[in-house]
């Protein structure tokens, strides 16, 4: 899927993933999230085809890939702004779309 995005935010887990014993309910705590805009929603749909319910590394959970409330550059640019000003994450943009925006709040 090279050169097929323009954006992408990976948010590290806060704390490790917690097991749930199988007799609990609930969402198993300490997960990872990624954010990627495809620049088309047949690539979207490709990639999310490809990547749901396999593992990055063995012994890894399976992705489970789910498509954001947020859709479009602009949209991610504008959803994720807060967090260029806390400087714990950045987004990588894609050089030619980073050029034509003013993006000091990422860099």
């Amino acid at each position: 899927f090279a050169g097929q995005y323009d954006f992408f935010l990976w948010l590290p887990p806060k704390r490790k993933r917690v097991e749930l014993a199988p007799n609990q309910t609930g969402p198993p705590q300490g997960l990872a999230y990624a954010f990627v805009n495809l620049r088309s929603k047949e690539q979207a749909f490709k990639c999310a085809e490809f990547l749901n319910g396999k593992s990055m590394a063995e012994n890894d959970p399976v992705l489970n890939v789910v498509a954001a409330r947020v859709q479009g550059l602009n949209a991610c640019l504008e959803h994720f702004s807060s967090l260029g000003d806390s400087s714990r994450v950045t987004p990588w943009l894609d050089p030619e779309a980073a050029s034509q925006r003013p993006l000091s709040r990422y860099q």
